[in-house]
């Protein structure tokens, strides 16, 4: 050994550096390290959703009726007599109302509504979770993090869906999943991040059947990643693989039970159609909407997109073109169906707000690709440019003509007054106090099973406060069929029908109340000699049947 060299003294054969290192840390205390800080934004993030939801739905009378409708129909699973999985329905996707089981278990949550914000919040809350794991593959500040959550959390749309309960939050939240997973696969590979990522898919579109639009792109921008590393066919056939097959499974899987249920394995696609309207503009008049609401609603969406499409062009990265077209792709499908149809339903706020997480998960991206140094001035500009979206977000909600209880939230936020009945575009619709004041009547005078009949599809909302549901002879109990007897020959086999006010077919060919078509006019309040009404309110109407 040469002089120069020295070697550290040693105590027991053992180096005296080594000695005096400092014990590693145990792997359980890092995983706890690990999860402190999402647990941490599942707990502030869930706590602050649930209050201003809670507020929302039981203060301020906000709620929506597809909302309380698949929280019904939940709770029918597991209280009415007997109780069956299949009142989940097959018209929305199953997750929809599955989700809802857990608090539809526990009967007052259930019948006072709170199960909806409590549910939604949830899925609210881990989907900043997922954003901050975004953002944490850039290596920016903690600080940083929390402050592009916060921006992005507050921002009125954001906050409404995770409040009312509506699917929003459950189907966004594995969007979002899907497209991180892709993102740290392409920038810290893991062996697991696409079968995840095909979970999640799978999960997303047996939540919104729309989730599927995005497949496609991940799928090809899976293969062009693996092509541009020069990895080998087989290699890229099994990373394909492991993205579509879970969404084709899971789609197989609801299929069949659909088949075995209804007899027609297609029937949760079959859209209504409704002929009786006429078109809702021209092919030009309903595109340049859906622009003006896709520039408005977040703008920074937009933005994030024009800047990842210059990046794919300049650079030719297969990720900044893959993720650009995931942020166009709402509006895109939007103006595809609006050509189509020339009908104004996409033209709703909620169908338009797909692109407002994708943006963060691209953001996450795009500072990976800056240097270091300059990663936190993008950080400062993004949280610039997310705050600057908030106002312009809450304008919209404010004016826009197509929406769905948006401007109602912040009228009853700003003033504090119940929204209860208002009706739509721009109020909830239900009349969640006519609801309760039924219920209340029927549980203080009509005992019994299967006693009132009842169109599940409008009398949802009085059979979960009622908390009975075995005391309604309804579609879900039996076939539409046997149903459809009973209210043509009702005497000696129910002893009350209840109707909602005014619910004819109208605009709607699926959510009308089939009493009706046997006796068009117990909506207004005129009933056959056979029926006898004996208690009405705003909303509902009871008729006795005689003999």
């Amino acid at each position: 050994m040469s002089p120069l060299v020295t070697r550290p003294p040693s105590l027991g054969g053992e180096l005296l550096e080594e000695r005096l290192r400092p014990p590693a840390e145990p792997k359980d205390a890092r995983a706890i390290v690990g999860l402190r800080e999402p647990l941490s934004i599942f707990a502030l993030a869930f706590a602050f959703y649930a209050a201003v939801g809670l507020y929302s739905t039981l203060g301020l009378d906000i709620v929506l009726g597809d909302a309380q409708s698949r929280l019904a129909h939940a709770y029918f699973v597991l209280w009415n007599d007997p109780g069956k999985l299949t009142a989940i329905g097959f018209y929305w996707p199953p997750l929809q109302t599955l989700v809802l089981l857990p608090l539809a278990a526990v009967k007052p949550l259930a019948t006072s509504l709170a199960a909806l914000p409590l549910t939604s919040a949830v899925f609210a809350a881990g989907t900043l979770v997922v954003l901050d794991r975004a953002l944490a593959l850039a290596e920016i500040d903690r600080a940083l993090r929390w402050a592009l959550l916060a921006a992005f959390g507050l921002n009125p749309m954001i906050v409404y869906f995770a409040g009312n309960g509506m699917a929003e939050s459950l189907y966004l939240f594995f969007l979002t999943t899907a497209f991180y997973l892709y993102v740290r696969w392409t920038v810290k590979p893991r062996w697991y991040d696409l079968p995840l990522a095909g979970l999640a898919f799978s999960f997303g579109v047996l939540s919104r059947y729309e989730v599927a639009f995005w497949l496609p792109l991940v799928a090809v921008g899976v293969v062009a990643v693996q092509m541009r590393r020069r990895e080998d066919v087989a290699k890229i056939e099994a990373a394909l693989l492991s993205v579509v097959i879970p969404v084709i499974y899971g789609l197989m899987l609801w299929t069949y039970v659909t088949w075995s249920i209804t007899g027609d394995p297609t029937a949760y696609l079959a859209v209504a159609s409704r002929p009786d309207l006429p078109p809702a503009g021209t092919a030009t008049e309903l595109t340049l909407q859906a622009l003006v609401i896709h520039l408005t609603l977040f703008p920074a969406a937009p933005l994030l997109a024009g800047i990842l499409l210059a990046l794919a062009v300049a650079r030719r990265s297969v990720v900044a073109l893959v993720l650009s077209g995931a942020l166009l792709l709402n509006a895109l499908s939007t103006i595809v169906f609006l050509v189509r149809t020339l009908e104004d339903v996409p033209l709703l706020l909620r169908y338009n707000m797909r692109a407002m997480p994708l943006s963060i998960v691209a953001l996450s991206w795009l500072l990976v690709q800056l240097a270091p140094r300059r990663r936190r001035l993008g950080a400062l500009t993004a949280i610039a440019v997310l705050l600057l979206a908030i106002p312009a977000t809450a304008a919209t909600m404010a004016t826009a003509r197509y929406q769905l209880g948006e401007a109602a939230f912040l009228e009853a936020i700003r003033t504090g007054a119940s929204q209860n009945g208002q009706p739509g575009p721009r109020g909830p619709g239900i009349d969640v106090k006519a609801q309760k004041e039924m219920a209340e009547w029927i549980r203080a005078h009509v005992p019994g099973r299967d006693t009132i009949l009842a169109d599940d599809s409008q009398s949802f909302g009085v059979m979960l406060q009622d908390g009975n549901p075995e005391r309604y002879l309804d579609r879900v109990d039996i076939s539409d069929e046997r149903w459809a007897f009973v209210r043509d020959h009702p005497v000696g086999r129910v002893r009350y029908l209840l109707v909602q006010r005014g619910a004819t077919r109208g605009r709607d060919p699926v959510f009308y109340d089939r009493i009706l078509d046997a006796y068009p006019t117990l909506g207004t309040g005129e009933p056959p000699p056979s029926l006898r009404l004996v208690h009405e309110n705003g909303k509902y109407l009871l008729y006795a049947v005689s003999r």
